[in-house]
């Protein structure tokens, strides 16, 4: 009677298990997978408790982390494929890890070209499952509507990170050097 975990409430069937994943897959957040599966705080009334829910939440992520940069990796060979103008650049570790990447399609270098003599270059977007920096560079064309010149996945925000992702960006766009770049990153010495 004193027992308030019992271990059959540790256990989760293989289908809810499937269940619970497709519900992550598709941005479910945890609390509502608890909601769904019928899971409380009461062990007595519950087969299954929240925080096996959570360690099995855990390890699915785990498990779709191993694989996101060769899904990332297939995807930008795939898109390379299709768009011969494509270009992609990587940036590694001493241990052979990608640290930075950063890509322009055809498009995007094609309209560099004609409206690239002012840039803007901002990396206040976050992915949310890994809190990366992400940046864009951005022009205007000749409507006035925002352009995507190419994008840039960081690990970091140092000085070197950006000296990288700059040199990169110009010598993908074949040397031609903007006239300005606006950014809202402080403290950067070009």
């Amino acid at each position: 009677g004193e027992n308030k975990q019992w271990n059959s409430h540790s256990e989760i069937d293989p289908l809810t298990k499937d269940f619970v994943k497709k519900l992550r897959e598709n941005n479910v957040s945890i609390g509502q997978v608890c909601s769904i599966l019928g899971v409380t705080s009461d062990t007595a009334r519950v087969p299954i408790r929240k925080e096996v829910v959570r360690t099995l939440c855990a390890r699915l992520a785990q498990e779709n982390i191993k694989d996101d940069i060769g899904k990332t990796m297939k995807l930008l060979n795939e898109m390379k494929e299709k768009d011969s103008e494509m270009a992609i650049k990587f940036q590694t570790d001493s241990e052979g890890r990608i640290k930075s990447m950063l890509w322009c399609t055809g498009k995007n270098r094609a309209d560099y070209n004609h409206f690239g003599d002012v840039v803007t270059f901002d990396t206040t977007y976050r992915t949310n499952l890994y809190n990366l920096p992400f940046g864009l560079f951005i022009g205007v064309n000749n409507h006035f509507q925002s352009i995507i010149f190419g994008g840039v996945l960081l690990t970091s925000e140092k000085t070197e990170d950006f000296e990288w992702a700059f040199s990169n960006f110009i010598q993908i766009m074949e040397g031609k050097e903007p006239i300005t770049i606006l950014t809202g990153i402080r403290n950067l010495l070009l």
